[in-house]
């Protein structure tokens, strides 16, 4: 998920030490407790039955969680045993792919729309990201990006496996930052917003990100739900 090829090496190896403990992260509990829930909202809203292109699709665990409503599901991701485990889930009218998104060929076919869940934290052009994400959605489609918020200062993201935890170079990218790219760059209108925290989540007011609540807390990720114009 990045153009730095000794990088995505590390990234895949680490995805591939971590797949079998993977859904079972307590983090990995977490960001789905909060994250799939909204995304699952947007796409019920906007859509009966979606044809949903996932790139950075892990275990397949939200194709999982849609269960079948969809018409078609398209999973992309580098990590050979991820993708493994995703093909094993045995979802109907779902296909899942092993390869670099931004830079194997890709399905020319265009989806309603396109799930970039976590895949920015490692990747340091999150514009690129945006791009290849717009080259699949049809006008009007919709796109779905989340990514950890950089209030936090942490530089790596530590897997678990058999072994111990795995360091992996975490990318943080300015919530402004995405919406600029979103909005004037790639063609999209902005939608919404959404901050998770652990205790819950928070619209903020238009498209103001506010890092810090009244209680002085600081949400761990963010959601941008965006329309192809």
């Amino acid at each position: 998920m990045t153009t730095q090829p000794c990088l995505l090496s590390g990234v895949q190896r680490a995805y591939d030490a971590a797949s079998m403990d993977y859904d079972r992260w307590t983090w990995q509990s977490l960001w789905r407790q909060r994250e799939f829930p909204i995304v699952l909202g947007a796409l019920s809203k906007a859509f009966e039955r979606p044809a949903i292109l996932d790139l950075g699709c892990g275990t397949g665990a939200f194709a999982s969680a849609l269960l079948g409503r969809f018409s078609r599901f398209v999973g992309w991701d580098v990590s050979r045993p991820m993708v493994e485990i995703a093909r094993q889930r045995k979802i109907d009218n779902s296909r899942f792919i092993e390869g670099d998104i931004l830079r194997n060929g890709f399905d020319p076919e265009t989806f309603d729309a396109v799930l970039l869940l976590r895949a920015a934290s490692h990747c340091q052009d999150v514009s690129r990201l945006i791009s290849r994400a717009r080259l699949s959605l049809q006008q009007g489609g919709l796109l779905i990006l989340s990514d950890v918020a950089p209030e936090h200062h942490y530089t790596e993201t530590r897997l678990p496996s058999p072994t111990g935890k795995l360091p992996v170079p975490t990318f943080k990218h300015a919530p402004e930052q995405v919406i600029r790219l979103l909005q004037h760059d790639h063609g999209f209108t902005l939608e919404k917003v959404i901050e998770l925290r652990a205790d819950g989540i928070r619209a903020p007011s238009g498209y103001h990100c506010c890092s810090i609540d009244s209680s002085g807390r600081i949400p761990f990720g963010r959601i941008f739900v965006a329309r192809a114009v």
